[in-house]
Parts: C-alpha cells; structure tokens; sequence
C-alpha cells in the first residue's frame, strides 16, 4: 500500500516546482482502490497463463518421461514465456500500489501539475510516464480538463491529455494523462472552474 500522506505534508515537494507567482490552490494523489478492476483482471489473466504454462510443462515432462523424445524440448520455450508473463501479471498489486504511490498531483493558480505520474490506457491499464517526472497542464481560457469521468467507487478521472502510442500489435492505443482516482471530485471541480473563470 502507498504510505498515506496528508497534502499539507505534500506541499513542500510541490512548492520545489513552482513559478514566480505560481501559488498552490490544491494538492492531492491518486486513491489506490479507483484502479481495484484493473488489479484483479491483471491478476486473473495471470492465473490464466500461469496454468497453460503449467500444463504445458506436464505435457512436456511426461512425453520425455514416456516417449524419451527430446526433441519435444523446442517447444520448452513456449511454457516459459507463458510463466514469465503470467509473473508480470501477478505483481499486479505490488505493481499498482509502487505507481500510484509514488504520484502527486496540484493545482497552481497557473496550471495543473503531475509530478511522477502515470498514464492510463484501457488497453494497457497503467503506464510510467516516459516523458519527464513533472507534467503541467495550463489553466488559461480553454484549458482545462477536456473530460471528467465519476466511477461507481465514489472517485473521479480528471484528463487532462492523451496521445496514440504503440506500434505493432500494441498500436493505436490511446494513453490518457491526468489526475486519476480523485476522492473529492467535488471540491476538484470547483477550484479548477474558479481558476479557468480568471
């Protein structure tokens, strides 16, 4: 679980990336249970794999116990990718709770901030930003979040951007960027709208 921090206490990392004349209107961070869904199909395409990887052992294991046919070792391979990807997608919670940890959002009279975000697909779930370990977002006339989705566990998506990535069979995937699992979208909204009404 990330360690609960209450915003006073964020401040101080925020305050490191401010302006001149850049002043905190709010700081928050990601609640982990916003991303509860995505943990466990993660974890339940892991059980998956790690199955079909163990069956496939078997199935291995006992044509060179009965048949001693060691050519059925080629297919040795096919088992182990099977394993090694069901291990990535059962460090699910591990996984989840280091990103969401480790993020922090604000919001300046000036601009949204991201200071070690992430970004989220609905293909790919979570993603470590590549870009920089700060994301700023203006607050002008126009700006804003284009899209503000509220979930069924009482928390909210705020995006703020997005762009395709991917290439091959991971092309076209659409990742988003903001502020995720906001508890108290409510007063969110009414700072934001104070400060794009400036």
């Amino acid at each position: 679980m990330p360690e609960t921090v209450e915003p006073r206490n964020l401040r101080p990392k925020i305050e490191q990336k401010l302006q001149p004349n850049e002043s905190i209107l709010w700081v928050g961070r990601p609640q982990l249970q916003r991303f509860q869904s995505e943990k466990w199909g993660e974890m339940g395409l892991g059980v998956l794999l790690a199955s079909v990887a163990v069956v496939g052992a078997i199935v291995i294991s006992l044509v060179l116990i009965y048949d001693r046919d060691w050519t059925v070792l080629f297919v040795l391979p096919v088992p182990l990718g099977f394993a090694w990807h069901a291990f990535n997608y059962l460090r699910a919670p591990a996984r989840y709770s280091q990103i969401v940890g480790q993020a922090l959002y604000a919001v300046t009279n000036q601009r949204a901030m991201v200071l070690n975000g992430f970004g989220f697909s609905r293909r790919m779930n979570l993603e470590v930003s590549d870009r920089e370990d700060i994301q700023s977002f203006p607050l002008s006339s126009g700006g804003g979040p284009h899209e503000v989705r509220r979930r069924r566990d009482g928390t909210a998506d705020f995006v703020f951007a997005g762009e395709s990535r991917g290439s091959g069979r991971h092309s076209g995937r659409y990742v988003e960027f903001g502020f995720f699992g906001i508890e108290d979208a409510d007063s969110l909204t009414q700072i934001l709208k104070q400060v794009l009404e400036k």
